[in-house]
């Protein structure tokens, strides 16, 4: 009897260790607005070619401008095989409370991080993948990852992974407010950080320097199932849906990058997030015009 249960057992176990592990369908998106330097996005989509884990991986490209046929087309044959496709999103954009609008002011910058906080989430393009890549025109992949567009292997699996550089804090003028709101929104419906040393972070940051923590502005890998998570969908809707959280959002220009460091400080898990940075991933220095050529960009 003992020998037919051990025999069992190993079946059992060849089984589990044949049977495949389900692996993550993954998309690449990025979202294009007026500040986005259209050659250089280009040039971001050329160093793609280095994600060889999912080579046929889509790339949705989420547009709050018009872009001409000639751009769409330039964009889509950037020298990376995968395919990309546009959804139009202008008229998200062009939506601004008319209680915060002023003429001539861009408020594409607002409506961007609103639309990442928030909206993006539920696109129906995406309803068809589980783990998304964001990228910018300001992502530089330098040498091949055997894993990305999706996550690292991990156990358990990875829900979010970006990174934050060292003593680099989102600056006092785009977060005025952001930590006050966070903390009405946490107070009023008894919610505790759950990823301790983050929100300790957060909390440091803040009372010595009236600055707020930051994952990178133009890479992370998000399991799309985290964003849709009841709770943290709440959190986010009071920052930009909500008549005051939206009305701070439109006048303090509040970040994309700082939103999401209190997001996983107070709702990711330790086990499941990774803020190491990501090997070969580069931020070009678009203000400073440093495209990193030959590395970032072809030169022809």
């Amino acid at each position: 009897m003992q020998t037919l249960v051990s025999i069992v057992s190993l079946l059992a176990t060849a089984i589990v260790l044949v049977t495949p592990v389900m692996a993550d369908n993954p998309a690449i998106i990025v979202v294009i607005d007026s500040y986005t330097h259209l050659e250089e996005l280009c040039h971001s989509f050329r160093t793609l070619d280095r994600a060889t884990a999912y080579p046929v991986a889509p790339i949705f490209a989420f547009k709050g401008i018009v872009l001409s046929q000639d751009e769409e087309i330039a964009l889509a044959n950037c020298g990376n095989p995968r395919p990309v496709t546009f959804v139009d999103k202008t008229n998200f954009y062009n939506d601004i409370p008319q209680s915060l609008y002023k003429e001539g002011r861009n408020y594409d910058y607002p409506q961007t991080q609103r639309y990442l906080t928030t909206h993006i989430w539920d696109e129906p393009v995406l309803n068809d993948y589980d783990v998304l890549m964001r990228v910018t025109d300001a992502t530089c992949l330098t040498f091949i990852s055997d894993y990305l567009p999706g996550f690292p292997a991990n156990n358990p699996p990875l829900e979010y992974k970006s990174y934050s550089i060292p003593n680099q804090l989102e600056l006092t003028k785009y977060t005025v407010g952001l930590y006050q709101m966070t903390k009405l929104f946490t107070s009023a419906h008894g919610v505790h950080p759950s990823y301790i040393s983050l929100w300790q972070g957060v909390v440091t940051s803040h009372d010595g320097e009236n600055k707020i923590p930051k994952f990178s502005d133009d890479f992370e890998i998000i399991r799309k199932s985290f964003m849709q998570r009841s709770d943290v969908r709440a959190y986010h809707e009071h920052l930009t849906d909500n008549v005051e959280g939206m009305k701070e959002f439109f006048q303090r220009k509040w970040g994309w990058g700082a939103v999401m460091y209190l997001t996983v400080a107070i709702y990711g898990d330790p086990a499941t997030t990774s803020s190491i940075h990501v090997p070969g991933i580069v931020e070009k220095d678009m203000l400073a015009k440093n495209y990193f050529p030959n590395i970032c960009r072809v030169i022809e």
